[in-house]
């Protein structure tokens, strides 16, 4: 019988204080978000223990039409990080994005949501 290692996203940090991370609703929606990309990319099985968001709920940036999302870098416990291609400018970076809502309004509604539907039994 052959075993899986599986991994996961053991830590989220977030490398500027904002307001999202400072909203418990809306940080644990954005973390929880990250953690499953994480795990529908691959980064997990492939070593990835930390997700570090370095921009958070956005629309625009590099392509001023895109959608709004998150911007991390994911790493492995002794630092490495994973590369990925932009989209807009095709080029390598460690800059991942993630798509969380359609806009702020819809981020706050989802976050409210998704954390009062997890802590109803606490």
């Amino acid at each position: 019988m052959s075993h899986v290692l599986k991994r996961s996203i053991s830590r989220c940090t977030w490398a500027a204080s904002h307001f999202y991370s400072k909203s418990p609703p809306t940080r644990a929606y954005i973390e929880e978000r990250l953690k499953a990309f994480c795990a529908d990319h691959g980064l997990d099985t492939q070593g990835a223990e930390i997700a570090e968001i370095t921009s958070t709920g956005h629309s625009g940036g590099t392509q001023p039409s895109e959608p709004f999302h998150i911007v991390f870098r994911a790493q492995t416990k002794d630092g490495k990080l994973f590369t990925t291609v932009n989209p807009h400018t095709k080029k390598p970076t460690h800059s991942w994005h993630c798509y969380i809502a359609k806009d702020k309004a819809d981020l706050n509604a989802r976050a409210l949501a998704y954390y009062n539907g997890t802590n109803a039994s606490k």
